[in-house]
């Protein structure tokens, strides 16, 4: 009995220590998140001047804090080369007196730190009901030259206000949000509020889905855990609302992204404007929300009737002088090996990057362009659809398999506005016939006019010399040639095409691993960022026709003086005369 006791004391003890109270919030739009890092065309060439960053804090949520205090003021500073000063305050007006200051500097106990600099106010600042906004800012003095003030590279409202010397306040909010945190302390702290601070939702409504994908990004800038609440969305236009219950606890100070789906199927027809989707967070399950008016947001969309099932192409530059090649190389055969990705995700090797080898074509070397580095380049590398993960190159080397695989992924999940259906036929013994059709489902899917691109493929060409391989190494998906680099322009018949291209056959080619890889997609010759793939196909060599005929005069043996056959498989003397035979309703030249 007495061990029951105990252990349930115990549990209380220690439910009480993980409920402790929060003692303070902070104020501001950086989320605890400080830039140590400076921050390019945010500085001042000059010496010897002064100067500032602050973010304004408007009425409706300062009202929050009425009958509290600000105690202390959290500066963000990007580096503290040539900073020899720096003051925190408050005021109504940006320039305006101080309502409170403190000041650190060589001669105080506190010295200038690079990031996060925690100013206590000795006077704090008492917040009362009113109607005005607060100015909370930082002034720094510099002796020469530096990017000392912190700054994400998050554009928010009243997020970034900053002057130089001598210059004007200049509101840069749509450039960046100023790492700046005020902390408020008391006995009236709000104790529900969440904050919505973005959302991104499916640019694109599909009416044959019936289903918007919506992420969120929710702030907890109150005291209490919010164990659940409701995300209400309405459409334009509609009366309908879509609620989405989030069941993820979201505690002080914590910022998190959720996802959920509605299913606008009221949508039946595609309007001639965008619509305008709002969410609002609403039925906090500990509490009304204190400030509802930060809990709204908009965006905009587009509706389509239907789209196509979306396959990914994926580039990997790749040679056999690159010894870390073989690595990516299994990484992507492994992935396809799998179900997910089996039918629909193609690859193609271009042999350039690193050095190049003896399955280098033209074409490998002008799509270096996509390194976007200056000439600078590498292998192995990848491209998923040309698509632009990593900001300045649709190019990267994945660190990992699931790394890889999070991307084909990604890509799989976006919506395709374009199909693509491909037939190919051998129209001589040396020369395939490649027609492709198809539709949109969206008139501007690029920004650009659409281009189709088609590539013969070569599958399992053993290696010569792969470095980093031992003996046995295939390379698979080979680019043997293409219809022009950088693909067609497609004429539209209405939302339909139709496009058709030859290519010739080498003797040198293994027929049964041929390919036809065919894409449709944008193309910004001055951004290699704008070249997004909308959608792509592949057809195997099994499914090539043949041209009647071509398949028995390939079966034949070679023709000699004392044995030939002829076109129907029987067995004459001497050679076929030179002319023109018809065989199954075609004309065949024999010279």
């Amino acid at each position: 009995m007495k061990k029951i006791i105990f252990l349930i004391l115990s549990l209380f003890i220690l439910c009480a220590t993980t409920s402790a109270q929060v003692s303070g919030l902070s104020i501001g739009y950086c989320n605890g998140e400080v830039n140590t890092k400076g921050t390019e065309g945010f500085g001042s060439q000059e010496k010897d001047i002064h100067v500032s960053g602050a973010i304004y804090v408007p009425a409706s949520r300062m009202n929050l804090y009425a009958g509290n205090r600000i105690e202390k003021i959290r500066a963000g500073l990007a580096s503290k080369l040539n900073v020899d000063e720096l003051t925190v305050w408050v005021r109504r007006d940006l320039n305006g007196e101080n309502l409170a200051s403190e000041t650190i500097n060589a001669s105080t106990e506190q010295q200038i730190q690079k990031g996060w600099n925690d100013i206590t106010l000795t006077q704090p600042f008492n917040i009362t009901s009113s109607d005005e906004g607060l100015y909370i800012g930082y002034t720094f003095h510099q002796k020469s030259f530096t990017y000392a003030l912190s700054i994400l590279n998050t554009p928010t409202p009243n997020a970034l206000f900053v002057k130089y010397g001598s210059e004007e306040w200049q509101d840069k909010s749509s450039e960046g949000t100023l790492c700046i945190e005020a902390m408020v302390y008391g006995d009236q702290l709000p104790r529900c509020n969440l904050v919505l601070n973005s959302i991104d939702a499916d640019p694109v409504y599909v009416i044959n889905k019936g289903k918007m994908n919506i992420s969120a990004s929710i702030t907890n800038n109150a005291t209490e855990t919010i164990s659940s609440f409701d995300a209400e969305c309405t459409v334009s236009g509609y009366a309908d609302v879509l609620t989405a219950t989030i069941k993820e606890p979201i505690a002080y100070g914590e910022t998190k992204t959720v996802d959920f789906i509605i299913e606008p199927t009221m949508i039946q027809t595609i309007p001639d404007e965008l619509l305008t989707l709002t969410v609002n967070i609403t039925n906090l399950n500990e509490g009304e929300d204190e400030n509802p008016a930060d809990n709204v947001l908009q965006t905009t969309f587009e509706v389509v009737k239907n789209d196509y099932t979306r396959n990914v192409f994926v580039e990997e530059f790749t040679t056999e002088k690159c010894p870390n090649c073989p690595r990516v190389a299994t990484y992507l055969h492994d992935a396809l090996e799998k179900e997910e990705f089996a039918e629909r995700v193609f690859s193609i090797e271009h042999h350039n990057g690193y050095f190049t080898d003896w399955l280098t074509i033209p074409c490998d070397g002008e799509y270096l362009w996509f390194y976007n580095a200056g000439g600078s380049t590498y292998a192995p590398a990848l491209m998923y659809d040309r698509y632009n993960f990593d900001g300045s190159t649709p190019v990267s080397n994945p660190s990992n398999q699931s790394e890889l695989e999070g991307r084909l992924r990604n890509r799989l999940a976006k919506p395709a506005f374009v199909c693509l259906n491909i037939e190919a036929n051998y129209i001589s013994e040396n020369e395939l016939e490649v027609k492709i059709n198809g539709e949109r489902s969206k008139e501007d899917f690029t920004e650009n006019p659409a281009r189709i691109t088609v590539f013969l493929v070569e599958d399992d060409i053993p290696a010569r010399s792969q470095s980093g391989a031992g003996a046995g190494f295939i390379h698979h998906n080979v680019g043997r040639a293409v219809n022009t680099t950088w693909g067609e322009v497609i004429e539209w018949n209405g939302d339909e095409y139709e496009y058709s291209c030859k290519f010739t056959i080498r003797g040198d080619y293994e027929r049964d691993a041929l390919k036809v890889i065919a894409f449709v997609s944008d193309y910004n010759d001055s951004d290699a960022t704008k070249c997004e793939i909308a959608n792509s196909n592949c057809l195997n060599a099994a499914d090539f026709g043949t041209l009647d005929g071509i398949a028995e005069l390939e079966a034949q043996p070679a023709k000699s003086a004392s044995t030939t056959y002829t076109l129907d498989g029987r067995k004459v003397s001497g050679k076929l005369q030179s002319g023109i035979y018809i065989v199954n309703g075609k004309k065949v030249c024999i010279k």
